[in-house]
């Protein structure tokens, strides 16, 4: 037992400090695109992206990364979608003459209400390829839906101080 264990040991001192075998011959037969560049890397002979030039390694990932992201941006749009239904329940009262500026507000929910919507709808659609492979576009998903958050919020705001 002690020798196999001197001999593996020797094994690894062996090793250089090339381009990674295994990921090499996992690389060839398959399309594997680069996580940062989404490059093809379908026949690799080195261990980085000719494209952007990040290393690669071997190894093993969970199932859902971003999940913790996800649910942020589920949420963030979900309150928008609510906050928009809030401002046009409160359109169905008459609180009598309008300002134009409030007239402005009340028009321009409908457009966050309509973007809040298909937005959830699409991240609830295409969860796996968003999150499951994150690219560069996640930064403008999470502020996506930062902003389809905060409009109608402001608007409410607006609105309560010209009510």
């Amino acid at each position: 037992m002690a020798d196999e264990q001197i001999e593996h040991d020797a094994h690894d001192d062996d090793r250089d400090d090339g381009p990674d075998r295994e990921l090499l011959a996992w690389l060839a037969g398959r399309d594997v695109w680069c996580p940062a560049c989404r490059y093809n890397l379908r026949g690799l002979r080195v261990d980085r992206c000719p494209e952007c030039g990040i290393a690669f390694e071997l190894g093993l990932k969970a199932s859902t990364p971003g999940f913790k992201v996800w649910v942020f941006a589920l949420i963030a749009t979900s309150m928008g979608v609510g906050i928009s239904f809030l401002i046009a329940g409160l359109g169905l009262f008459d609180f009598g003459p309008m300002p134009v500026r409030q007239r402005i507000v009340w028009a321009t929910y409908p457009i966050n209400l309509i973007a809040g919507i298909v937005y959830t709808v699409m991240l609830v659609r295409q969860r796996a390829r968003i999150w499951q492979r994150p690219t560069r576009e996640l930064p403008y998903h999470i502020a996506t839906a930062a902003v389809i958050a905060l409009v109608p919020l402001v608007m409410l705001m607006v609105l309560i101080m010209y009510l």
